[in-house]
């Protein structure tokens, strides 16, 4: 395999990895429902993931049935992502738009308190 090709395949490798993030959402209630951007993911545990744009953020509520509901937001902004910093440079800076990432993982401590 020529040396041109191998750099053409690393290149889209880092571009289409450069998009993605995710992290999981720990509970630490196993029977809260978790809530992203509105939406039912499950309960306990879940793994979010997402091509959203440098600082943007994520809303996570948790909840369960006779308790408060919990509003928390995530940023990607948490974690600098090196297959976009890598990815830009062969773009233009194209990739750089998702030049950060979320953690790898976060734990939300959940107290049921009276609606």
């Amino acid at each position: 395999m020529s040396c041109m090709r191998i750099q053409a395949l690393l290149c889209i490798g880092a571009l289409l990895s450069s998009c993605s993030s995710a992290t999981t959402i720990n509970v630490t209630d196993p029977e809260a429902e978790i809530h992203v951007d509105g939406e039912f993911r499950g309960r306990g545990t879940v793994v979010h993931s997402d091509v959203k744009p440098v600082g943007s953020w994520t809303r996570v509520t948790i909840r369960k049935e006779g308790c408060r509901d919990q509003d928390h937001e995530i940023s990607r902004s948490e974690t600098l992502h090196v297959g976009a910093l890598i990815g830009g440079f062969f773009t233009l800076g194209a990739a750089w738009a998702w030049i950060t990432k979320y953690r790898p993982s976060r734990t939300f401590v959940y107290e049921c308190g009276e609606p």
